[in-house]
């Protein structure tokens, strides 16, 4: 689920990052006629956190060197691949870039693993119920084969007897 985390001030603009619980890997959006602002999405569904740590660094520094205009695309490329996207730059712009991107995995890096760490549990717990209720079948599956199936006898509320002080009557006698 996407879900926003904030927003972010990228170089000299500012960005809505989200993170995503049913995906792994990245992207990004620059801003268009649609949205006024970028925006960055962080997978959670990644094994590890050093890969969805990998995966903000990787999307942060992408996205500093599209605004400084250093990634470029085949010009026949008509696959339209991610994969074939090229960098050009200096010492320099490689500096600016970094700095840039820098100042954006600074301020996220922390609420990210907050909610990557989250997401785990919730899995974690999720995998311990499931596996709780897994053996509870396999439990009473292995039970009726073996016919050790225990039936409980089920007992109704009796009514109570209404205590007396006087002794019952006999048969054929009168109360006085």
């Amino acid at each position: 689920m996407k879900k926003l985390l904030g927003k972010y001030v990228i170089g000299y603009e500012v960005i809505e990052v989200y993170t995503d619980t049913d995906r792994d890997g990245g992207l990004f959006y620059l801003p268009d006629g649609r949205n006024d602002l970028g925006q960055m999405v962080i997978g959670l569904d990644g094994p590890s956190w050093p890969l969805v740590l990998s995966t903000l660094i990787h999307e942060a520094i992408e996205y500093a060197a599209v605004r400084q205009h250093t990634r470029f695309e085949p010009s026949m490329d008509t696959s339209k691949s991610t994969g074939a996207y090229r960098f050009f730059m200096t010492h320099e712009e490689f500096t600016e870039v970094l700095a840039v991107a820098t100042e954006l995995i600074a301020e996220t890096q922390l609420p990210i693993a907050r909610r990557y760490r989250a997401q785990q549990l919730a899995l974690k717990n999720k995998w311990i119920h499931q596996q709780s209720l897994a053996r509870r079948r396999s439990k009473a599956l292995k039970s009726a084969r073996d016919g050790s199936v225990r039936k409980t006898k089920r007992t109704r509320a009796r009514p109570t007897k209404a205590k007396c002080s006087t002794p019952p009557l006999k048969p054929g006698t009168l109360p006085a």
